[in-house]
């Protein structure tokens, strides 16, 4: 499977609001606001700029966007580190697909295994990665396991 990562850039804030506002990415991500453009770039435009460290990615099958993937390091939310009592040098990773008509088609496990060795690992200081999916989303949470999450 072509894929490839570049960064989250303005010009996708438009995407995002089309991705976000999609059923199938409603229901299990969302940053606890409407999605609207202003929202959208309330939210993501720190990333864009690097005020914020979390490091933010359009996935591309080919040359066409198909969906968001982010890393941050756990230790950056110190709050979200007191609750998984992690080792230091862990990242966090969080995607959605966006395109509707990739959804359970095995791409997500694809994206996640490119991106752990690509993005994530490729930084020596990262000793392991964990992902917190929706208890309930099941599907999300088979695709995790694919690539060896437990």
């Amino acid at each position: 499977m072509d894929l490839s990562f570049r960064p989250l850039t303005e010009a996708d804030f438009p995407l995002m609001l089309r991705w976000l506002t999609a059923p199938h990415v409603r229901e299990w991500y969302g940053y606890g606001e409407p999605a609207t453009l202003e929202g959208v770039r309330a939210h993501y435009a720190s990333r864009v700029s690097g005020d914020d460290p979390t490091k933010a990615y359009v996935v591309l099958q080919g040359e066409k966007p198909i969906g968001y993937i982010q890393s941050y390091l756990i230790a950056d939310h110190p709050e979200y580190a007191r609750h998984v009592r992690v080792e230091p040098g862990a990242a966090g990773v969080d995607l959605f697909i966006g395109e509707p008509d990739l959804v359970h088609r095995g791409v997500g496990p694809a994206i996640l295994r490119r991106f752990l060795r690509e993005i994530v690992f490729a930084d020596e200081q990262i000793g392991c990665c964990i992902i917190g999916p929706e208890p309930d989303n099941r599907a999300a949470i088979r695709a995790y396991e694919k690539v060896g999450f437990t």
